[in-house]
């Protein structure tokens, strides 16, 4: 029998933040672990540190004003009815664990360090893992101290964001997404062993990108905690980069920048709101066997009756004829799937051919044995589901579920070498993300139709909102392209990526970037975020700002 393992939260002065108490929960409730243990740090003040902190009163305005920045922020993003705020509970002795009570002093640029006596005690208690889980540059024996090491968060992608404080530095700089990492620590500040990545789109605003990134990484954690206990040894990212620029706390100067810049935004969004501007989608076909140079390519667009906004759509051939099966979206803005009939005089609008209660969008299209099923995005009832064509292209009928109780979106089902695989996009946080987590699944008993499903390897396969979410799917000769979207800094479908398929197999998913397309390369647009082809067309969906 495998010995239970053993962590430890390494906190300063017995507080612990939300997201490692929601991490040492998970870890109570499980079999695989022994009860952890704290370590709670009594931080002292080298005399040196000491002297130099009164030079840091200079630094007070800027500490002000970021302290203001917070509040401010923090107050917008409790009514956020998207981000789910948790308890502030942080009493640590309802837990009722052991704590060990060490102290480390504090010498210049935070730096750490532990008495052989505190290193001593922390090693006969043989941790399998200590957790970082305060503030401090760690140094010294301490990051030996435990049989794998000492793991950490970094709020930040380190190849583009290392130093501090957590997710400001993405907003101020435009930044596509905002990432983490989970590092085994050394001694060289953010440079660790990464044993865990990923990134989101970045927020609007500081502490909502600090709050997102943050609580989107527990689980990444609580999967390396996993294997562990399972005596798997977490593999460590090969080939490494970083970035060479640390960042600090931004200026005074910055900070008002910062404010300026989010005012403006502000009121540019109030502006269009108040002059009706939104972003509309349509969606675009080009008769073209190639995806290359798609922006020079003559195109004709699907135009609805009504003037809905067109999306998602899907190309399907059909006895020698063409039809696109599209997202609608009216006034009422709940999505329906509507179908168009491709003819060499032009497309036809063939009407509303699949209408729910709850909104409907993305419908894939795949056949298995002789019939025609379509697996449209459901996330609203958390469902994946499917439908059976009935008449073609018009009639179809809910034949099952096939996976309940999952927050997914935009799944496609696709065979590649006779194995059938569920590709999605879960949000395994409060923060209604769907954009960053490619999750695969594989049916029992390699039945697409079957209602038992299971997870591929360690999912998320891509943790990246810059190409995990799925855009829609082509094939070239022999190759099978996944398109991914590109989301940006508070822009839902900035571009797309064409991905091919290299292997995809049990506990492997590799995929190779061949081409992106951003909205810089289509004139007019401000995003596009799906690719559909058939051997002799492709569409594609464009936003662009409407009144």
């Amino acid at each position: 029998m495998r010995e239970k393992c053993k962590i430890a939260f390494l906190i300063d002065n017995d507080d612990c933040n939300h997201h490692y108490l929601e991490i040492l929960e998970k870890i109570m409730v499980s079999n695989s672990f022994q009860d952890p243990v704290f370590i709670s740090d009594k931080v002292y003040l080298s005399k040196i540190e000491y002297l130099y902190s009164f030079k840091r009163l200079k630094s007070l305005p800027r500490n002000l004003l970021l302290k203001l920045i917070a509040y401010f922020e923090n107050f917008f993003l409790k009514r956020d009815l998207k981000f789910k705020i948790p308890s502030k509970d942080r009493n640590l002795k309802k837990y009722n664990l052991k704590i060990l009570r060490v102290c480390s002093i504090k010498s210049l640029k935070n730096v750490r360090r532990f008495s052989e006596n505190d290193i001593s005690v922390i090693k006969k208690e043989k941790f399998d893992v200590i957790i970082r889980c305060g503030n401090g540059i760690l140094k010294g024996e301490i990051l030996e101290s435990a049989k794998h090491g000492i793991f950490s968060f970094h709020h930040g992608d380190n190849r583009e964001f290392r130093g501090m404080p957590s997710g400001f530095w993405e907003v101020y700089n435009n930044a596509l997404s905002t990432g983490f990492i989970i590092q085994k620590l050394t001694e060289d500040l953010d440079r660790g062993y990464v044993l865990a990545r990923g990134n989101i789109p970045t927020a609007s605003y500081w502490q909502r990108n600090n709050a997102l990134i943050t609580y989107k990484s527990i689980n990444s954690m609580i999967n390396i905690l996993k294997q562990l206990s399972e005596g798997e040894l977490p593999k460590i990212e090969k080939d490494q980069e970083y970035s060479e620029k640390i960042y600090n706390l931004p200026s005074t100067k910055i900070l008002i920048k910062y404010i300026l810049k989010q005012l403006y935004l502000l009121i540019i969004r109030l502006k269009k709101r108040l002059l009706g501007v939104s972003l509309k989608w349509e969606v675009r076909i080009i008769k073209s066997e190639t995806v290359e140079n798609l922006h020079l390519q003559p195109y004709f667009s699907l135009t609805h009756p009504n003037g809905a906004s067109l999306a998602d759509p899907f190309l399907f051939q059909q006895d020698g004829e063409e039809f696109c099966f599209v997202e609608e979206i009216g006034s009422s803005k709940k999505g329906v799937i509507s179908t168009f009939k491709i003819e060499d005089s032009g497309p036809k609008y063939l009407g509303r051919i699949l209408e729910e209660d709850f909104h409907l969008s993305f419908p894939y299209i795949f056949e298995y044995e002789n019939e025609i099923y379509m697996c449209p995005e459901t996330a609203s009832i958390q469902e994946i589901r499917l439908y059976k064509c009935i008449e073609f292209p018009c009639k179809w009928v809910f034949e099952k579920t096939l996976v309940s109780g999952v927050d997914a979106v935009d799944s496609m089902i696709i065979c590649k070498e006779g194995q059938w695989f569920l590709m999605t996009t879960y949000c395994n946080s409060n923060s209604n993300d769907h954009n960053s987590e490619l999750n695969i699944l594989i049916p029992q008993k390699n039945n697409p139709l079957s209602e038992t499903w299971f997870p591929v390897g360690h999912n998320p396969v891509v943790f990246d909102s810059r190409s995990a979410r799925n855009g829609g799917l082509a094939r070239i000769g022999d190759k099978l392209l996944r398109v991914s979207q590109i989301h940006a800094k508070g822009f839902y479908g900035y571009g797309i990526n064409l991905n091919e398929i290299i292997k995809i197999e049990k506990n492997i998913y590799i995929e190779k970037k061949i081409d992106t397309i951003t909205p810089n390369k289509i004139e007019g647009i401000k995003g596009i975020h799906h690719l559909s082809k058939t051997k002799r067309l492709i569409a594609y969906d464009v936003s662009f700002e409407s009144s």
